[in-house]
Formats: structure tokens, C-alpha cells, sequence
């Protein structure tokens, strides 16, 4: 079994509301960063409109909420 070493440090999104259907966020880009490198290799950002779905090996669940 193969661990991943990103990490992920950003999002950009857009939080839409709508009387109806009420509050939905959708992210665009994920800034990930890939600990095993330390050059240029290091910084990945995965931009889910343009980028080719079919590389992504796994997917990430995440959930925010205030503190």
C-alpha cells in the first residue's frame, strides 16, 4: 500500500446562496504540497475545471465548519 505525502494548504471557492436551495460552496483549486520534494516539484495546484480527472487516484473528503 502507497501513502501519499500531500498536504494540503489552500482552496479557492465560491459560496453561493439561493432562497431555495440555501447555502452551497464549490471549490475550483486545491494548493497542494508534496513533502517528499523540496525543489520545484514541492507546489501542485489541482484546478478541478481544467484538469484531467482520470490522473486522480483517490479523493478527499473534507468538511469545515466554525470553531
Amino acid at each position: 500500500m502507497e501513502f501519499s505525502h500531500l498536504v494540503a494548504y489552500g482552496v479557492v471557492y465560491q459560496k453561493t446562496v439561493d432562497a431555495s436551495s440555501g447555502v452551497s460552496d464549490a471549490i475550483y483549486k486545491v494548493f497542494l504540497r508534496d513533502m517528499r520534494f523540496s525543489d520545484e516539484r514541492r507546489d501542485i495546484i489541482f484546478d478541478r475545471l481544467t484538469d484531467d480527472w482520470g490522473k486522480v487516484e483517490g479523493l478527499l473528503l473534507l468538511k469545515a465548519a466554525p470553531q
